[in-house]
């Protein structure tokens, strides 16, 4: 991921709700959150990582699931808000550039969408 990219997405995550909460509890903050997760998202399907994500990070099951919960929530309210989605004429200029190995500016967009 392009730390351009990455910088750009936290920014707009990093005032959503799920990473603040209104108790004399202390929270973790939004960006060990998004480490937490992105190192679970490196290693879908892998029930194992769960377990050495808890002793890396020092949280327990249920903390890492959260954490990525509540990342995946962010994540997708950003896309619905932000993310530009293609129409079908500009889906098959995508696949006319993909197939001609013309890689637009609106075919990262696809592939970087996410953040």
């Amino acid at each position: 991921m392009d730390m351009e990219i990455f910088d750009v997405s936290s920014s707009k995550i990093k005032h959503h709700r799920v990473f603040y909460i209104e108790s004399n509890h202390t929270h973790m903050s939004m960006w060990m959150q998004v480490e937490v997760a992105l190192d679970r998202f490196g290693h879908y399907k892998n029930a194992e990582y769960v377990s050495k994500c808890m002793m890396q990070w020092g949280i327990g099951r249920g903390t890492v699931c959260l954490l990525t919960a509540r990342v995946m929530e962010a994540i997708h309210d950003y896309m619905v808000d932000e993310v530009h989605r293609p129409d079908q004429l500009e889906l098959i200029q995508i696949s006319a550039a993909f197939a001609r190995n013309e890689f637009t500016r609106g075919a990262l967009i696809l592939w970087t969408g996410l953040f």
